[in-house]
């Protein structure tokens, strides 16, 4: 409920960008947005003590944890691992984590390199500043919506009739569509890159964060806070800066990269995202194995 009605009020602050833009300009539209965030930090801190006054934040039961795996650790006359370690650890031991982690490092650079086109084309194709600000605003208020219609009215109906499994695996059959067709053309246009974009958008607001988060739920507290800690801090920025740092570095190799290049490298990057989620799919058990369980 509470990613739905995020959703629905980006989807309306997108729609009146354009409108803030003509009236107050850019300067304007950046003022509202330090206001918006401010409003938001106040409200962060204000939910982080509500937190504490009704001892729902788990920080305490993390430090009793590590207290007492340290008094483990000097017993036997162990160091404390490091994180890289912990993490291989981990990974051995839930291998769905490490399965997870793949799945979003290969999604994070398809996003990456989708944005990087729609906004270069977008640059050739709205040379006004203010004009390209109001197209923004109103993608993002599309994605929004639609994300939120899906959070609200399909992905119960996902939930409830469809199979998991099945949904990891088809998830990335649309936004890899878009990309192997937007890939064939000579010189795609911003309507069919900015399709590309909205698709793998829209699915990762309504269905991928969702499902993500229900990978944790049957792990144990040691897994999740660790895993959430890696996969969602260290995965999701490794694959945003990682294919940037690639890109630069064919950049340099080869000279700079057209957009028809880059819709090339995304229906190879759409491709291994949907290996890899494949095979994280293979880790879900399905509603079949669940119903036996019960049995």
């Amino acid at each position: 409920a509470i990613a739905g009605l995020s959703s629905l009020s980006s989807a309306m602050a997108g729609a009146i960008v354009g409108k803030i833009v003509d009236k107050s300009g850019l300067g304007g539209l950046l003022g509202i947005a330090s206001a918006s965030l401010l409003i938001s930090m106040l409200l962060a801190d204000l939910a982080y003590g509500l937190s504490e006054k009704h001892d729902f934040d788990p920080a305490e039961e993390m430090k009793q944890k590590k207290a007492e795996k340290d008094k483990l650790s000097a017993t036997k006359g162990q160091k404390e691992a490091g994180l890289l370690k912990k993490t291989r650890d981990m990974f051995d031991r839930v291998p769905v984590l490490g399965a997870l982690f793949c799945e979003v490092v290969s999604f994070q650079s398809l996003s990456t390199i989708l944005n990087v086109c729609m906004v270069t084309r977008l640059k050739e194709a709205l040379i006004d500043d203010a004009v390209r600000a109001a197209w923004t605003g109103r993608f993002y208020a599309y994605v929004n919506g639609v994300s939120g219609l899906f959070q609200f009215v399909l992905l119960p109906l996902f939930l409830k009739h469809g199979d998991i499994t099945w949904i990891w695996r088809s998830m990335p059959l649309l936004p890899l569509i878009f990309t192997l067709i937007t890939s064939m053309q000579a010189s795609p246009s911003l309507n069919l890159l900015a399709y590309s974009f909205f698709a793998a958008k829209v699915i990762d607001y309504s269905l991928r964060n969702v499902l993500s988060e229900m990978v944790y739920v049957p792990l144990d507290f040691d897994s999740r806070y660790l895993g959430k800690e890696v996969i969602g801090v260290f995965g999701n920025r490794f694959g945003k800066s990682g294919i940037s740092l690639v890109l630069s570095g064919l950049g340099a190799l080869f000279g700079s990269f057209g957009v028809s290049e880059l819709t090339k490298i995304t229906s190879v990057t759409g491709g291994i995202w949907f290996w890899f989620a494949y095979q994280l799919s293979n880790y879900i058990p399905s509603d079949d194995t669940n119903s036996k369980k019960k049995r």
